[in-house]
């Protein structure tokens, strides 16, 4: 339950403004609720109402007299609206007045999340007929007003006169009071000294105590070595029971860290670098003081580890290797790793292009240099390098390239020579594979294309794919024009090239003459027993020349024939010895 005050009551409320019935009204209410509730703790705060003293005393003798206190939260709320409503003698009394008392705001203070730790003014009027003594203390409701703090902040408002109680002077030192003089006798006669010093002072003389002998509390370690950019709180204050309490740092780490006087929380120094892998605890003693006295506590505050993986290394060196086209050598500098832990190894990956999945090289490599193998040759290759230690991987380095070395072609020794039959007379046949392909290996797996140089290039083909050398379509090989031809065949890998010399033996083929066509056959003069023959040569291109000419005849039509003449020098002759009048 929460009660709403209106406006005209958080005014002064002095005798004769007394809105009576609503007053009790309130009162009962509240008084019932805190009956109810009286041990009851606002959830989630474990604060309670400061009071700027714990006493104030007057003289009866001098009239009315005004006196004043302030008070504060220890803590933040965890809303706004919080009120801090004013008790006398245990009662919430909205009126204002009581035994010759009257104070305001007759029901308190308003507290919100920025005016919390502030001090704000009770002011209150004793009149000439006020009581001996009363006590103000205080109640806290929160925003919904359901779960109150009853009767903290206590101050005791007493007269001096007559019974000495305070008239050692002990409660007045006059440090932040109105410094009004304590007139009241000891009992014994004797007169106090003191002044009541109502300012925010511990005038019971109550020193500050820490409910424990020691605390912890948990700070989390910057990344590597950055450093605080601003002050941190270092986990939940440190606070001392009491009032006017400052507080203040020792200790074996006190430089280490700051401390707010006001409140004891413990706050990083700007600047400063807390690394759990060089400190993971620090020692402090927190100091609470006031007028009264002083107590302290001693805090652990416990670097937390947080996962601080290298981070990523530059892009490393590739360079080929001269004397193996398959291997490349990776180098690489460390990344910076101040305030993390130990670098560990280092993990390569790889691959062939600019795209496309990566292969992994060599992994936890202790060093800066690693080698990939078994590389093709002649093949740009992409490299990445990353870090590692106990807490994680670095993001992998930038890319760093090369090509691997090229490895020339070669042919085998064993290529030999190719020999093909030559063409009969003046005729002409389509491609023929000289032999097997001629062929080179490549250790870098390189594509080769072959091609032909030399003198005798033009009169064959070769395949640019499969080194398959042919003759060529249409072309006439003679072997009586030439009977030998000389071509060099060569391998390229786009890269480097090779060469090998390749000897061609045409081989020589029977060709005799053609047939010659059918001679003229004629008496010879008036001779019965011989006759004259003559014929023209056959064609002979690209054949061996006619050296003579044979003759062969029969008697009829039919039967063996008779040789004639041989070896006839031209294209004519006479066969003789005939029988006469014979076909």
């Amino acid at each position: 339950m929460f009660v709403s005050l209106p406006k005209r009551l958080s005014g002064p409320v002095f005798r004769g403004r007394r809105l009576i019935a609503f007053a009790i009204l309130l009162s009962a209410l509240l008084s019932g609720i805190a009956a109810t509730s009286a041990h009851a703790q606002v959830q989630n705060w474990f604060g309670t109402v400061e009071v700027s003293t714990s006493r104030l005393t007057y003289d009866k003798d001098n009239g009315v007299i005004y006196k004043t206190y302030k008070i504060r939260l220890s803590e933040p709320p965890t809303d706004d609206g919080w009120w801090v409503m004013v008790h006398v003698d245990g009662v919430v009394r909205i009126d204002g007045e009581y035994k010759g008392f009257s104070w305001v705001p007759s029901v308190g203070r308003v507290f919100d999340r920025n005016n919390w730790n502030q001090w704000r003014e009770i002011s209150i009027r004793i009149g000439e007929d006020a009581d001996e003594e009363v006590t103000f203390s205080h109640e806290v409701w929160d925003h919904e007003a359901n779960c109150p703090i009853h009767d903290v902040g206590v101050v005791i408002v007493s007269s001096n006169n007559g019974n000495g109680n305070d008239g050692n002077g002990n409660n007045g030192n006059g440090n932040n009071g109105n410094g009004n003089n304590g007139g009241g006798t000891d009992g014994n006669g004797n007169n106090g000294g003191g002044t009541d010093g109502n300012g925010p002072i511990d005038t019971d003389n109550n020193a500050p105590v820490f409910s424990d002998s020691s605390a912890t509390r948990e700070l989390q370690e910057n990344i590597g070595d950055a450093t605080e950019t601003s002050a941190r709180n270092v986990g939940a204050t440190v606070r001392a029971t009491g009032s006017g309490i400052t507080y203040s740092l020792a200790g074996t780490d006190a430089a280490s860290f700051d401390i707010d006087s006001g409140t004891g929380q413990i706050r990083t120094n700007v600047g400063s670098n807390y690394d759990h892998e060089a400190q993971s605890s620090y020692s402090v003693t927190v100091r609470a003081t006031n007028s009264a006295g002083s107590d302290t506590i001693d805090v652990t505050v416990s670097v937390t580890d947080r996962n601080e993986p290298p981070l990523k290394p530059d892009a490393p060196t590739v360079t080929p290797d001269p004397n193996d086209s398959t291997t490349l050598s990776i180098g690489w500098t460390p990344p910076p790793n101040a305030g993390r832990p130990d670098i560990s190894g280092y993990n390569l990956r790889y691959r062939a292009g600019t795209s496309g999945g990566w292969t992994n090289g060599p992994q936890n490599v202790d060093g800066t240099s690693a080698t990939l193998t078994m590389l093709s040759g002649n093949t740009f290759y992409q490299v990445q390098v990353q870090a590692k230690n106990e807490e994680g991987n670095s993001p992998w380095s930038d890319i760093g390239d090369a090509r691997t070395d090229n490895t020339a072609p070669e042919f085998s020794a064993a290529i030999g020579d190719r020999s093909f039959q030559e063409n009969l007379g003046d005729t002409t046949v389509g491609a023929m594979n000289l032999g097997a392909p001629i062929r080179a290996t490549d250790e870098d797996n390189d594509t080769l294309e072959y091609s032909l140089e030399g003198t005798d290039a033009d009169s064959f083909t070769i395949d640019s794919r499969s080194g398959q050398l042919r003759t060529k379509s249409g072309e006439h090989y003679d072997y009586e024009d030439e009977s030998s031809y000389s071509v060099t065949v060569k391998a390229d890998d786009g890269t480097e090239s090779v060469t090998v010399p390749v000897s061609i033996t045409l081989t020589d083929r029977d060709e005799p003459p053609l047939r010659p066509a059918a001679p003229v056959v004629s008496t010879d003069g008036g001779s019965t027993t011989s006759l004259a023959v003559s014929w023209t040569a056959p064609a002979n291109e690209r054949r061996p020349a006619i050296t003579g000419y044979n003759l062969q005849y029969r008697k009829g039509t039919s039967g063996g024939w008779t040789a004639g003449p041989q070896n006839v020098g031209g294209t004519s002759t006479t066969i003789s010895g005939l029988d006469a009048d014979s076909p």
